[in-house]
């Protein structure tokens, strides 16, 4: 997949984070986006059960495939199916809330390479934490290098 091809995919990401996020803001959800970790842990997350509010951080979302109101959406929706789906950050939590985003990707259509690009961000991304031992520094190339030389090279190449 050319780069062309992979902006196009970023594209339809970012329509298809807009419309989840719009879903929950249209249920009453709100988001609020802070520089302090302290209130974006699973702990904190749990703290707002019952009530519609999630915090989340705006750390490392100057390198995401979309731009970082787009990266703040994500995680809103990303860890409202956390608190919605019971599940924790461990291992079997992310990729529990990862297969959510599969089904609402292909429920609205995503092509092929968004759905890479979904599976790059997520998964990928899970793989190289647990690989490196530290967070992805530039998402947008390691997305990129995910889709165009797939997972093994993307995970194992520093990004």
């Amino acid at each position: 997949m050319m780069d062309n091809n992979c902006d196009s995919a970023y594209a339809e990401i970012e329509a298809f984070i807009r419309f989840k996020a719009n879903q929950l803001i249209q249920k009453g959800w709100t988001l609020y986006v802070t520089k302090d970790e302290k209130l974006c842990t699973l702990e904190a997350l749990k703290a707002y059960e019952g009530l519609t509010h999630i915090n989340v951080s705006s750390a490392a979302s100057d390198s995401g495939i979309c731009s970082p109101e787009v990266n703040y959406l994500f995680r809103f929706y990303h860890d409202y199916l956390h608190l919605t789906m019971g599940e924790d950050f461990s291992d079997a939590g992310e990729r529990a809330v990862a297969a959510q985003h599969f089904d609402d990707g292909i429920d609205f259509g995503l092509s092929y390479g968004a759905m890479l690009a979904l599976k790059a961000e997520t998964i990928g991304q899970l793989e190289y934490y647990q690989k490196h031992g530290e967070h992805v520094k530039n998402q947008r190339a390691f997305t990129t290098t995910y889709i165009q030389k797939g997972s093994r090279y993307a995970i194992n190449f520093p990004h």
